[in-house]
């Protein structure tokens, strides 16, 4: 798909992060937004956060243009079901052509895109995958149906580094042009190291 920069509208699905719960995820997708606020884009580009998120990152809320969706994030099932249904109506309603899901899955109810609309989407790690005795039976049956079909709907897959991308590409038989490595540089301010850590919660 080719999109003139003019045209374009990014949305950036933040509804999985829950400040303080999602683990390392939290301080790579904070360092990249941060970066993004300082830099600028040369698109517009949309947030879209539950109310917790809001509450504590005023900062970038204020820096970036934001939706905030009508739910705390603190339920994970009240949180699944608004990335399933108000989601869609919010990324339609603000015209979003591009829309990336940092939290490692796309909605099955993958809506409110046009036709030509891209998805991106970032994956933190394959774990419970390929290392499933360390998560529950629920998680572990969730993630072997989400995990593929997240990747399946996604245009590009984002990894923070190359033995995810590797896994990624392996397992999923996605091309190499398909998959880009964004490793975790950007710093949160304050900070004097790259903002990592260990792998984020999800549903």
């Amino acid at each position: 798909m080719t999109r003139a920069a003019g045209d374009m509208h990014v949305g950036i699905n933040l509804l999985w992060l829950v400040p303080g719960v999602v683990g390392g995820s939290e301080d790579y997708t904070l360092g990249l937004l941060h970066e993004l606020a300082d830099r600028g884009s040369p698109v517009p580009v949309t947030l879209f956060v539950n109310r917790s998120f809001a509450a504590v990152h005023t900062d970038l809320c204020a820096r970036l243009h934001t939706v905030v969706a009508p739910v705390s994030g603190r339920s994970k099932a009240v949180r699944v079901l608004a990335d399933n249904t108000w989601l869609a109506w919010a990324l339609r309603r603000q015209r979003i052509t591009v829309v990336h899901h940092m939290g490692g899955l796309v909605p099955f109810v993958d809506a409110g895109l046009g036709r030509d609309g891209a998805r991106v989407l970032t994956v933190h790690d394959l774990q419970p995958l390929e290392l499933p005795h360390n998560f529950s039976l629920v998680k572990r049956w969730f993630e072997r149906v989400a995990v593929p079909w997240s990747v399946g709907r996604a245009d590009v897959v984002s990894t923070l580094n190359d033995h995810v991308a590797r896994s990624v590409r392996a397992r999923f038989a996605i091309p190499d042009n398909q998959c880009a490595v964004v490793p975790p540089g950007a710093r949160r301010p304050g900070e004097s190291t790259p903002a990592h850590g260990p792998t984020h919660e999800r549903p």
